[in-house]
C-alpha cells in the first residue's frame, strides 16, 4: 500500500491542494495486495481481511491527519507564501479566496499581472496562475525554483484540463502545472499503443475502409484517396490519406472551410461521421502519425495561427494524431482556433496512457458540436 501511494505522489515533498485522502489510491493498493497474497497461495479470507484492515486504518489515520494539519494552519502555522499571477478581476478574487481560506496552507504575498523577475528569490514559494491564457510555462521545467499550480477560474474552458491532477481552494480547482515532456520511455509507450492498437483497428477496419473506398470512387471517380502535406509535430511532415469527399478541390492548401454543398451527399456524410480519417490508420502504422494527439495543420495556416494565437507552436511537441483532446470535445472543423490550442496544449501537459484510452473510448461516442466562432 505504501508503495502504490508513493507512485500516486501522496509523498512527494512541498504543498499540495487539499483534497480527498486518496481513496482510490487505497482501494488500488488494496486490490494489489490481495492480488499479491493470493499469488503467494494464502487463504483469501485471510487476505481480504487484512487488506480491507489495513486500508481502514491508512484511511482513518490519514482522515485524521489532513484534519490536523488543516486546523494548524487554520491558526496560522505553517502556511507558504503564494503569488497569485493574472491580470483583472478574476485575479484579485482568487486572490480573495486564498486569503479567506488559511487551512489550504497558504499565505498570500501579492498579486502580479504577469511571472515577476527573480522569482524564486525566497518572496514566494507557491505560484497560482489564474485563467486559460498565458500559463507561466517557462515555470513548468524540472529546475523551477518554485511550484507552479493553474487556477481554473470561470474563464478555462469546461473539462480542459483532465479529472483528477489536483484539488481546490475554496471551490476554485487548481492543477499542477506540468512540463509536459515527451521523451524517452513516455515515447516509447506511446508508439507501442500506436502499433499495436493501430494495426489491430486497421485490420478490423480493412473490409469497412475498402467498402467505402469503392463506393467513393463509383459516386466521384477515381482516385478513392485524397493527399496532402500537414505539419505532423516534432518539426516533421507527412503526406496525410484521407478518403476524398470533394470531386475537386483547386486551392485545398490555402482555403480554410470547404462550403457544405460541394461535397455532395456522400461526402457530407463522411465528414460528419469523420470516416473520411480512417486511412490514417496507415499513417498511424508507418510512425508518421499517433491514434491521439494534436491534428496536424497545413503548413499554410500553421504560418498564420504561429504568429496570431499565443501557444500555437507548443502543440507541436507531440506528434499528430486521428483524435484528440480537443476534438472529443466538439473542436473540429470551424471553431475557435485559441481554444481548440488551449485544449491540444493541456493535452501535452497532462498526458498518460489512460487519458489516451479515454480520449479513443471518447471518440466512439458522437459529440454534439460547440457553439464556437471560427478561426477568422
Amino acid at each position: 500500500m505504501v508503495a502504490v501511494l508513493a507512485a500516486g505522489g501522496q509523498y512527494r515533498p512541498g504543498w499540495r491542494p487539499p483534497n480527498l485522502p486518496a481513496y482510490s489510491l487505497c482501494l488500488i493498493a488494496t486490490v494489489c495486495g490481495v492480488a499479491l497474497a493470493t499469488a503467494l497461495w494464502l487463504p483469501l479470507d485471510l487476505v481480504s481481511a487484512m487488506a480491507a484492515w489495513t486500508a481502514g486504518v491508512v484511511l482513518v489515520f490519514r482522515c485524521a491527519a489532513a484534519g490536523a494539519v488543516r486546523e494548524w494552519h487554520r491558526r496560522g502555522h505553517g502556511l507558504r507564501p503564494a503569488l497569485v499571477i493574472g491580470a483583472g478581476q478574476v485575479a484579485h478574487e482568487f486572490a480573495n479566496t486564498v486569503r479567506r481560506h488559511p487551512e489550504c496552507g497558504l499565505r498570500l504575498c501579492g498579486v502580479a499581472d504577469r511571472v515577476p523577475a527573480g522569482l524564486g528569490g525566497g518572496r514566494a514559494e507557491v505560484v497560482i496562475a489564474c485563467g486559460a491564457d498565458d500559463w507561466p510555462r517557462e515555470l513548468a521545467g524540472p529546475d523551477r525554483p518554485v511550484q507552479v499550480w493553474v487556477a481554473l477560474t470561470s474563464r478555462c474552458p469546461p473539462g480542459l484540463v483532465p479529472g483528477g491532477q489536483g484539488g481546490e481552494i475554496g471551490g476554485v480547482p487548481i492543477v499542477p502545472l506540468r512540463a509536459g515532456s515527451y521523451s524517452g520511455g513516455r515515447r516509447r509507450v506511446k508508439r507501442a499503443v500506436d502499433v499495436l492498437a493501430g494495426t489491430a483497428l486497421l485490420a478490423v477496419l480493412a473490409p469497412v475502409l475498402a467498402a467505402l473506398a469503392a463506393l467513393v470512387r463509383v459516386r466521384c471517380g477515381p482516385p478513392a484517396l485524397f493527399t496532402q502535406i500537414r505539419d505532423a509535430g516534432e518539426g516533421r511532415q507527412l503526406r496525410i490519406l484521407k478518403l476524398r469527399t470533394l470531386p475537386g478541390h483547386p486551392d485545398a492548401d490555402t482555403r480554410w472551410a470547404v462550403p457544405q454543398g460541394c461535397c455532395g451527399r456522400l461526402g457530407r456524410w463522411l465528414r460528419r461521421t469523420h470516416l473520411d480519417e480512417l486511412p490514417q490508420l496507415v499513417n498511424v502504422v508507418r510512425g508518421e502519425m499517433s491514434l491521439v494527439g494534436p491534428r496536424p495543420e497545413r503548413p499554410y495556416f500553421t504560418r498564420q495561427f504561429a504568429g496570431r494565437i499565443p501557444g500555437y507552436l507548443d502543440r507541436q511537441r507531440m506528434p499528430a494524431g486521428i483524435t484528440g483532446w480537443a476534438q472529443v470535445h466538439g473542436l473540429h472543423g470551424d471553431t475557435s482556433i485559441a481554444e481548440r490550442i488551449r485544449f491540444d496544449n493541456a493535452y501535452i501537459d497532462y498526458w498518460s496512457p489512460w487519458l489516451d484510452v479515454r480520449i479513443m473510448l471518447r471518440t466512439l461516442v458522437p459529440t454534439p458540436r460547440r457553439p464556437h466562432g471560427g478561426a477568422r
